[in-house]
């Protein structure tokens, strides 16, 4: 469970935060695809309400893992 609250974390911090890697990252699993990448405002409002969530999850499962 500390692992899974780990993993949500960091993708919440990278996802806030470090939104230039986390293109590269969609642009290299696009290009895998043979799909166009284009980032736009939405994939940004994405980004943003990916990292709140992540990190939600992640606290909630370290409260789960702590308080058990």
């Amino acid at each position: 469970m500390i692992l899974a609250a780990i993993f949500f974390i960091v993708l919440g911090l990278l996802s806030l935060f470090a939104r230039n890697l986390m293109w590269s990252l969609t642009e290299w699993g696009n290009e895998l695809r043979g799909v166009q990448s284009e980032r736009t405002d939405w994939w940004d409002t994405r980004m943003t309400i990916q990292g709140v969530v992540a990190l939600l999850l992640g606290a909630l499962a370290l409260y789960a893992a702590f308080a058990s």
